[in-house]
């Protein structure tokens, strides 16, 4: 089953998930989360593959960086690292509860080239901006039932010859199979699902296609993976 576009605003917009969340639990809840929280741990290293991912994309100082599904900006601080203060960062989230978060960090650290936009991904309108160096999507596509137009919009705002980055969850295929289910447990309260982790294994296809792949990688036994690519 595949959240509806509605379930995953309510999920982000009304009550943020576990990892966001800040309300007191029962035991019983705490138990759990923390359960799933070593199946995760134990699976996969997200910080490391999203800076395997930055730097992949082959990041310049002055670059103009497009994010999607900023959420809580997680990335900002690796790519302002790599684009310095000429360059400029556009994150965009549906969530203004998490882009309260990212705000806040934003303003914490004293970062004035970041810009954020509260927009719907999949209606994201690139015309009238001047094109970007580079759009990344991690950990966003998989729970949008309609990814192929967000991933339009992303590769649409940036230039020819650009870098385009995406890591997220996916449905591995053989023996590894098995974990496929235990994945979308896992990640069902932050909107994960088997149809959505094959929607991600489309996409790279579908990136592999029509980009030129430059760099890409697996972690937990093949359920996530990264690609990074250029524009034609």
């Amino acid at each position: 089953m595949h959240p509806s576009a509605a379930n995953v605003k309510q999920l982000y917009g009304e009550t943020l998930p576990p990892a966001y969340d800040d309300r007191p639990l029962s035991f019983p809840h705490r138990v759990l989360r923390a359960a799933k929280m070593v199946v995760g741990n134990r699976l996969y290293d997200f910080h490391t593959q999203a800076i395997r991912a930055i730097e992949a994309a082959g990041l310049a100082r002055g670059d103009r960086v497009l994010v999607f599904c900023c959420g809580t900006g997680r990335e900002f601080a690796a790519i302002r690292e790599r684009i310095g203060a000429e360059g400029s960062i556009l994150g965009v989230d549906f969530s203004a509860a998490m882009l309260a978060r990212a705000r806040y960090s934003i303003e914490r650290e004293g970062w004035t080239n970041i810009t954020l936009l509260e927009a719907d991904v999949t209606e994201f309108e690139s015309a009238g901006r001047a094109p970007f160096d580079v759009g990344f999507c991690t950990l966003g596509m998989s729970i949008i039932p309609d990814w192929a137009a967000a991933f339009d919009g992303l590769l649409s705002a940036v230039r020819p010859g650009g870098g385009v980055v995406v890591g997220d969850l996916q449905l591995t295929t053989g023996v590894r199979a098995l974990l496929n289910p235990l994945v979308s447990w896992w990640t069902r309260p932050y909107g994960g699902s088997l149809r959505g982790h094959a929607n991600t294994r489309e996409l790279f296809a579908r990136m592999e296609r029509e980009l030129d792949v430059v760099a890409t990688g697996e972690d937990g036994h093949g359920t996530y993976r990264f690609c990074a690519a250029r524009k034609p």
